[in-house]
């Protein structure tokens, strides 16, 4: 299993983005496992992580 934070964006950073590439009907929907996938990286420490870091599914469609 690999994980990576690298160039992560805020949710509504990401969906300006995929609106001004031109799609449309744009879904960022956190996947269920996301809190216990990211507890994982560092067991001791608190979930305090997982409220701000979270892997997802994105869905958009672009016309065309």
């Amino acid at each position: 299993m690999a994980s990576c934070i690298g160039g992560a964006a805020t949710r509504e950073a990401l969906q300006a983005m995929l609106a001004e590439a031109g799609f449309e009907k744009i879904r960022i929907t956190p996947k269920t496992e996301s809190r216990e996938l990211i507890r994982q990286w560092d067991p001791d420490s608190d979930d305090a992580i997982a409220d701000y870091v979270v892997s997802a599914y994105i869905e958009a469609v672009k016309p065309g």
